[in-house]
């Protein structure tokens, strides 16, 4: 359910943030996501 409101808030940024063209959503959600993966790896406890 989160991740189907984050494509739903990802897509309709990506309709208004450059109207009247669109941005590709593969650009939006990556804007937010490679911040998240970093975090989510500087986070996470090595196994060696």
């Amino acid at each position: 359910m989160l991740f189907g409101a984050f494509l739903v808030v990802a897509d309709l940024l990506a309709r208004t943030l450059a109207s009247p063209a669109e941005i590709p959503i593969g650009v939006v959600t990556a804007f937010f996501g490679a911040p998240f993966f970093v975090l989510v790896l500087r986070t996470s406890k090595r196994l060696t």
